[in-house]
């Protein structure tokens, strides 16, 4: 840990917004392995953490962009006018879309962007005030449906326990993630699709699943009226499919640290 890091660890707040549980883990153990006991705060919600606002500050903000109630531009202009009284916050956008200066446009008043799941030494850097350079991921792997679960593997290397947890929470988070979108395609409700391909796209993320993750964008940047296009068709299509293979591979793992 570098002595900057040292100095701030013990006078660092921290407020955590997502409204997925996971992403709020992954970054809360980040945060932790970086600079050990520190105040970190998690909300759900953009409304919960502007309640939170009004009564401390924090150094760091890092903040989902889409999420249900009160998101992207309309949220980052309220924490924006929430922070004025504390000129040494810092806003953090977080996000699992692809284009950045999409996700700039939405998060007005952030001072950086980061896209999901985060990389340690990047948010060692972040941390410490250092600048950093962000490039555009690599997603050739469209068609990558397995798993690659050595993020999640890596971040618990020495923590088998959290890592249990972590699994346990997807084995039983996921199946309901399935569910609400066929339920959602069935009785063809766009706003609830679009909503369940945001949920799964952080899911398939942390779990590694490239073209899992990358379908489920797909759908929830591009599907804005009836499905008519047949690549939303395609990528739906992929991703219920995937649920059994998924499930198998995260069972696989369980039994593997048990």
């Amino acid at each position: 840990m570098s002595s900057d890091l040292n100095i701030m660890k013990n006078k660092l707040s921290i407020l955590i917004i997502d409204d997925d549980r996971v992403s709020q883990i992954y970054l809360s153990e980040l945060i932790d392995m970086i600079l050990g006991d520190v105040k970190v705060v998690r909300a759900e919600s953009g409304e919960k953490a502007l309640e939170m606002l009004k009564k401390q500050s924090f150094h760091f903000i890092f903040s989902d962009i889409m999420m249900p109630g009160l998101s992207d531009e309309k949220l980052f202009c309220e924490l924006k006018e929430s922070a004025k009284f504390s000129p040494s916050t810092k806003i953090i956008a977080i996000s699992g879309m692809d284009d950045i200066n999409e996700i700039k446009k939405m998060s007005p008043g952030a001072s950086l962007v980061l896209k999901k799941p985060i990389d340690r030494e990047v948010l060692k850097k972040v941390l410490a005030g250092e600048g950093i350079d962000l490039k555009k991921e690599d997603d050739s792997a469209e068609d990558k449906l397995v798993l690659d679960l050595n993020l999640i593997i890596k971040l618990y290397q020495n923590k088998p326990e959290k890592l249990l947890n972590l699994l346990n929470l997807y084995k039983n988070s996921l199946p309901k993630q399935y569910a609400s979108l066929k339920t959602a395609l069935d009785e063809t409700n766009i706003d609830k699709i679009r909503s369940c391909a945001h949920s799964l796209k952080n899911s398939f993320a942390y779990l590694g699943a490239t073209g899992l993750r990358s379908n489920a964008l797909y759908v929830e940047e591009n599907l804005k009226g009836a499905i008519q296009s047949e690549k939303i068709t395609e990528c739906i299509d992929k991703i219920l499919s995937s649920e059994v293979v998924v499930i198998d591979k995260i069972e696989e793992l369980i039994r593997k640290y048990e």
